[in-house]
This record gives C-alpha cells, structure tokens and sequence, in this order.
C-alpha cells in the first residue's frame, strides 16, 4: 500500500500552471495589447479583473465577447543520467537523444462579460456600476505524443480555474472611484499517467472563493492610477478514475487534490501626453510561493504531498496606445515576468524561465461597436540546461515557444 501511494507521486507533477510559459499578460486584447499595462486604463468589461474600479468610470452599459487562442510548444530533452535518459538508453534500439515535443494544438479560451452603470435612454449613467465576467485566468493543459511518452510519465494533463466574478463599483468623486468583486472559481483537474509502474487516469472538479479590491486615481486630466489586489483563492477538487498502482489490480478510485491560486497586486499608471497618444506603465507583484505543494489523496491508499515551493515573482508592463484616427486605435507592448517555478522542481510538462513578452494590437470603433485584436509572442528563449537538484526535477535541456491572439466585440449602448 505505501509502495502504491509513493507511485502516485507522478501525478503531482503534471499540472501545467498559469506561473510557467503561458499566457504572460491575461486578459483581454486591449490589455494585451498594452502589455498588460491595463490597471490604470480598465476601460472595458475585462476591468473585472484588471481594476474593477475603472467600470466606474468609463460610463455606458456593455456586453462583451472575446477569445484567447493560445499557441504553446514546449520540449524536452532528457539528460542520460536522468529517469527518462536511462529509460531511453535501455530500450531497443536505444534512443538516448529522444525529444519529447509537446503537441501542439491551440487552446481557445472563452471571454464573457457586461456591465452597467444604468444609463438606459434618456436616464443618465449613475454612480454605481454593476459587472460580471466570466474568464479562465489560471492553468493550463499539456500532452505528448503517446509513442514519444510509451511507459515513461504523464501522456497529458489539465487544471483550469474558471472565474465568474461579479462586482460592484462607485464612483465616489470626480477624483476617486472604488471597486470590489466576489471570485467564484469553478476548478477542474484530469491526468493520464501511463507509466508501467503506475497508471491513472483521473479527472476531479471543485469550487474555490477569492476577491478583488481595485481603486481609479484622476489626480490630473492627463493622469490616472489604478490599484488592484486580488485574495488567494483555495479549492478542493473531488472526483474518480480508474488505478492500476505497482504490482495491484485495475479498480476504480475515488481522488480528491487541494491548490490554493496566489494572491497579487498591481499598480499602473497611465499618462496623456498628447490628445491621441496614451503611455502606460505597471508593476505587479504575485505570490506564487501560496504554491507549496500539491495534496492528493485516493480511497485505499495513503495521502500524497508534493512539494512545489514555487517563488513569488515580480513584472514590469509597459504600453503605448495611439489613435490614428477617430476610428483606428494602436496598441503595442511589452513586459518583462519573473520565474516562479524554480529549477529544483522543473520537470518537462511544468517549465518556467524569465519571460520577455512583445506585443501588438489595435481597435476598430464604429457606431456602438469596439472590435479590439492584439497578437503576443514570447521573445527568443534559447535552451535552458536544468541539472539534477534531488527527486522532484528533471535533469535536461529545456525549449519553448509560446504565442496568443486575442479578440473581441464590445456594443455600448
């Protein structure tokens, strides 16, 4: 039973998390396209998460739809003293130099949102704001090629959090606007582990409750701040599967695994310095380092930790939006994001290194309709070399490219 429970450490190492090399500026093409320097901006459905005070302010009633689709390929190349190395050197004929290629279908990620300040007809907009969102900000999917992984780890894996948010908003002075939100994250996690010592096949679903707190600074015509702290949101997710531990018989398990999702806080300012020219500028900080470890407990067999120790990081958006004409905006961005996942726990589906992102965007406006694209892509990542550092890596040489486009509609009425 102990020897069982040890196998189902496997499991714990296969999410691909929100902190690795994916989706470095989330969400929204306007704030994509900005570099994810949007905290100060807020100016469309999405502030629900980037600054929920700015629905406060920028004023009509709004339905929004958008879509992320994400681009990722992420490699592998064993060191041969590694699990893997060894395994590929022993099998016939052997393959010590194998590539494990992450496949490469593009994730689609649906946005939902509106908002409303009660401006109906002849009513003129009022203080209050009322908002709801519906977005996936944290997580991710990988898989391999099932002749590539055979019997050495995990074939793919998931873990999402899906967010409904509601908020409200005030306006309290011409100066000042207030804003707050209840997270409502719907979490889901699955795994296909198929080693020969070990194999599951499991999928589990929970909810967790998080909130966010955002404030909209006017010190100046030509001056606005924006503030955002977001709660640590914790989840249980309960499900079932079959299992086949070491030496045991097929049956079907009961799964039950446990993440807290970190907390962060942003600060942005944006600056007109010309009627069509918007700078902006933003630092957030996330505390990745709620990312202990993951808990997985199966019926019948005993509890399982991994341990994860994942480092807070810090983030650096810069944006520059020009209006070409009354009808054509321009966006273009960048950031520069830390390394959460250290090195000492970086294995070939759960990578991570220091992200330079570049992006572009711009906006079509005409009648009551916004069309908004940005287009995202990581800056050239050479090869990183990751040495043994204990039980919990893998030793190796380590590529990814990772790319996003964003769009959305936006009718204010």
């Amino acid at each position: 039973m102990k020897r069982a429970a040890l196998c189902a450490l496997a499991l714990l190492s296969s999410p691909a998390f929100g902190a690795g090399l994916s989706r470095p500026n989330v969400l929204g093409p306007r704030a994509v396209g900005l570099g994810g320097a949007f905290a100060a901006v807020a100016d469309d459905p999405t502030a629900v998460w980037h600054n929920p005070a700015g629905t406060a302010i920028y004023g009509d009633t709004s339905i929004y739809l958008g879509t992320e689709v994400v681009f990722t390929q992420r490699g592998y190349n064993p060191d041969p003293a590694s699990p893997i190395g060894i395994a590929n050197a022993s099998t016939t004929p052997p393959t010590p130099n194998k590539n494990f290629i992450e496949n490469t279908a593009p994730t689609v990620i649906p946005i939902i949102g509106m908002t409303t300040r009660f401006g109906f007809g002849k009513l003129p907009a009022n203080r209050f704001a009322l908002s709801l969102l519906a977005y996936d900000v944290y997580g991710g999917s990988i898989s391999f090629n099932s002749s590539d992984v055979q019997n050495q780890g995990i074939q793919n894996t998931q873990i999402l959090d899906f967010e409904v948010t509601p908020t409200l908003a005030y306006q309290v002075t011409d100066v000042l606007s207030l804003g707050a939100g209840v997270r409502i994250g719907i979490n889901s996690f699955s795994v296909n582990d198929i080693e020969a010592a070990f194999k599951a096949n499991l999928s589990a679903l929970g909810v967790g409750i998080g909130g966010t707190l955002g404030m909209m600074l006017r010190p100046h015509r030509l001056v606005q701040i924006g503030v955002v702290y977001r709660t640590t949101l914790s989840t249980t997710m309960s499900g079932s599967g079959p299992v086949t531990p070491l030496g045991g018989i097929t049956a079907n398990h009961d799964a039950s695994i446990a993440i807290t999702w970190p907390q962060s806080v942003a600060l942005g300012v944006a600056f007109k310095p010309h009627s069509r020219i918007l700078v902006t500028v933003q630092g957030d900080w996330t505390g990745w380092s709620s990312v202990q470890k993951l808990s997985l407990e199966l019926s019948g067999l005993l509890p399982v930790v991994k341990q994860l120790r994942y480092s807070d990081t810090w983030a650096l958006h810069l944006g520059l939006q020009s209006a070409v004409t009354r009808w054509l905006i321009g966006r273009v961005g960048f950031a520069l994001d830390g390394n959460a996942i250290p090195d000492s726990t970086m294995r070939r589906e759960n990578q991570d290194a220091l992200k330079a992102t570049l992006a572009v965007g711009g906006g079509l406006h005409f009648w009551k309709l916004f069309l908004d694209g940005a287009f995202e892509a990581f800056l050239p990542i050479g090869d990183r070399v990751i040495a043994k550092q204990g039980p919990d890596n893998e030793a190796g040489r380590y590529k990814a490219n990772v790319y996003m486009l964003e769009m959305s509609a936006q009718i204010r009425f």
